[in-house]
Parts: C-alpha cells; structure tokens; sequence
C-alpha cells in the first residue's frame, strides 16, 4: 500500500473493519479508495430503510435519495462555514431530497429514521449532527459541486467558500475516476465558460479555477483547454495531467505531489509557493516558483533563486542534464516508459479492464503485455482473479509505486525491472 494512500488514515481502517463494508469493498471494481469506501456504505445503507419504505421507494430512489440529501447537508455546511447541521434542517432537507409524490407518512418515517445514517454522528451541540469524518464531508461536497457547476449554475458555495487543498485533493481523486467521459465533459464546459465569463465580483472564478487545475487529468474529454487571465489561492493535482493550458494566471499555492504536469503550458504565470515531492514532473516551461517547499526532503523549503532553479531543473520531464538514472536518455520518452510511469500514477490499488477509461487505455496499450512480463518478474505485480462482471475477471496490483516513478536504485526489484525492462526496449 502507497504511504500517501487514503486506505492508510485510521477512519478508514476503521470503517473497512465493517465485514458488511469490507465484502463489499472487496468486490467493487476498482477506482478511488474514497469512491470505493463511500458507495460500498451508501449501498449498505439503502438496505436498512425498513419494509415501509422499500415498499415505496426502489433501490434507485433510495440511492438516488441518500446522495442527493448528503449533497444537500455538505453543501448547506460550507455555504454556512459550520460543521453541523440541526436535527430540524435535517428534517427540512429530506423533503427537499425526496420526490414530491412520495407520501407524507414515508416522508415522517425518513425525517425520524435519517438522524441513525451512518455518514453521521452526534455533535458537541444536542440536536445537531455532523459528518462522521471530514472525508466524508468532503466526498460529497465535491459530488454536489460537480453537480452544480455541470448544470452551469454557481451560487454561495463558489462565490463565498474558500477550497483548501484537502477539498481540492477530494476533488482531484473524484473527478479522476467519476462519471463518464461526457459527464465530465460537461463539467469541464461549464467551469471554463464561468472562469471565462464571470465577473470578478467575488470568490466564483477564483474557485472554479482551482477546480478545472484539480481536472487536469480529464480535460482531454473536451480537446483544447486553457486556465486563463485568474488569480488561484490555492491548487492540487496529482496523477498525470493531460495537454492544456494555463495562461497569465497567478497561483499561490499549488501543491502537485505525486503530480505530471509536463504536459501542461504555462504562459505568463506565477506561482508563489510550489508545493512537490520526488514524484513531480514539471515542463520544461515551467515558471521558477518564489518558493519550494519539497516534502521528500522533510518539508524543506528552498528560498533562494539558484536553489530553486536547481529544484525546477532535476524536475523538468527533459532535464538540460541528465543525472544518474536506471533509464537512459535516449528512452526517457519511450511510449513504454511513459506508460509505466501513468499506471503507477493512477491513485487506484487494482486495475481492471472496463471500470474507468484510465485504466482501460493503459491495460489495452500495445506496451502493456511487455511492463506487465517484467514487472511480475520482478515480484512487482499482483494478479488475482475474481468473479466480477464484463470480459476481464484479472484485477491487477503494482507494488512499490513510489519506488518505481523515483527510479529507486537501492530496491533491487527496481533495478532489476528497469534493466530488463530498458534491455527489451532496446532491442
């Protein structure tokens, strides 16, 4: 398991303890551990409404009714900065979560039953709740601001809230392995539109900025994009950005751990305080930030123009010099190599063929037999086959990510694959 992985913080670890959860966690197709943790309770949830309301209300409606109610509770918290909501507004947002035709006794038995939902817990304040953790909070914040933004409407939640980089790392990992390629298509439209169109009368293009720079990785469902002419607090990507553009901007904070961003043109940009580790990969027109803060390095933060130059240098996808590296230059861009690097970018323990568009495109690469050989060669790969639906019943592991992306020449199995794999590629 990836240090920076969410299954590693101790809620989940606790809430996948859960045999009920932990079966269903084990059977789902694979895509964000949050994603996978959150959709296996909603789906435990629905099934403890009870006779009464199952009579009435389908499967569908019952998921369809938790998502939209927890939406709902996410967004009336931000909206009013606070982290707890009252039992009456709770009861208020049921009715506005359900149908209207829906009858008023299931309605009364859903504002008494609502309360006992296990996304929720007592608050400090009798007759409140608050979200049983903040990822949870944070789950479905994001999925109703993608909902929102989709529908091209912005409202309180953009034009007043500040997104920090916890909510934008949520972000970053929903929309990464969400809805389909026209769902975010849809969203990525519409963010651009406001960014290019909304007055700068308060916090809304700033916000939507730092939303479509954590979409990064799926802007290629829309073709040319371009972040332009916006001042962003603060930024989070990770994972491997597709081609676009970010033009005379200022980004205060942007924090890309674990982030590839070579594919990305800077014009006319500034960046106040870079935040990376030894995974980042920077273009080569990346602007020198004021600061770097290198969390590989202890959170050290380097001040001075020459060592932050150095920094951005020993980054840069094509570095002027190369510095001693198990790939050689001369295959640094090899289609293979870059394959690699994307799978083990990808925030998602399995892959599997046909559960998102990501990891269908790097199982169905034509250089995906050859990684695949050596990488279990070298004791890197895990390969479990499941009953699942689709064509392909293989859920497939790398092991040691970090290790690989870093060129980690002290793991032998990480010098061992890269000479075979660097040995294959050039013959």
């Amino acid at each position: 398991m990836e240090p920076s992985s969410l299954a590693l913080r101790p809620f989940f670890l606790k809430t996948l303890s859960d045999p009920g959860v932990a079966r269903m966690v084990e059977s789902t197709a694979s895509t964000s551990v949050l994603s996978i943790l959150m959709e296996a309770m909603v789906e435990r949830e629905i099934g403890k409404f009870g006779e009464q309301i199952d009579r009435v209300l389908t499967e569908d409606d019952r998921r369809l009714f938790i998502h939209s109610l927890l939406g709902e509770v996410a967004r009336d918290m931000a909206e009013s900065a606070t982290s707890s909501i009252s039992d009456a507004t709770l009861a208020w947002m049921v009715e506005v979560a359900l149908p209207k035709e829906v009858p008023d006794d299931v309605k009364r038995i859903l504002k008494a039953r609502i309360q006992a939902l296990a996304f929720f817990a007592n608050d400090d304040r009798k007759g409140y709740r608050r979200f049983f953790h903040e990822k949870f909070f944070e789950y479905f914040l994001a999925n109703s601001i993608i909902e929102l933004i989709s529908n091209g409407e912005s409202g309180k939640i953009l034009s007043r809230t500040i997104f920090g980089s916890s909510l934008l790392e949520t972000f970053c990992d929903i929309i990464s392995v969400g809805e389909g390629k026209k769902g975010r298509a849809e969203f990525i439209n519409s963010a651009i539109n406001i960014i290019d169109s909304y007055p700068p009368i308060d916090r809304t293009r700033k916000n939507v900025a730092a939303l479509a720079v954590s979409s990064l990785a799926v802007v290629d469902s829309v073709g040319d994009v371009c972040i332009c002419d916006v001042d962003i607090d603060e930024a989070r990507f990770f994972g491997t950005a597709a081609p676009a553009g970010v033009k005379n901007a200022v980004i205060n904070q942007f924090d890309c751990r674990g982030g590839n961003i070579s594919s990305i043109n800077f014009e006319n940009v500034s960046i106040l305080t870079l935040i990376a580790d030894g995974e980042t990969l920077l273009p080569d027109d990346f602007p020198l930030p004021t600061r770097i803060r290198d969390l590989t390095r202890s959170g050290e933060t380097l001040f001075s123009p020459e060592e932050v130059k150095v920094w951005v240098l020993s980054h840069l996808e094509n570095p002027p010099h190369h510095e001693k590296s198990l790939i050689p230059a001369e295959l640094k861009d090899h289609p293979a190599i870059k394959l690699l690097h994307r799978a083990c970018r990808l925030r998602q323990y399995w892959l599997r063929r046909g559960d998102d568009m990501y990891a269908s495109r790097i199982l169905d690469d034509a250089n995906w037999q050859i990684i695949e050989e050596i990488l279990n060669s070298n004791n890197l790969l895990r390969v479990e086959i499941r009953q699942a639906s689709g064509n392909d019943a293989r859920f497939i592991h790398i092991r040691m990510t970090d290790q690989i992306l870093q060129e980690d020449s002290g793991e032998p199995d990480i010098k061992n694959m890269y000479e075979a794999l660097v040995e294959k590629l050039k013959t």
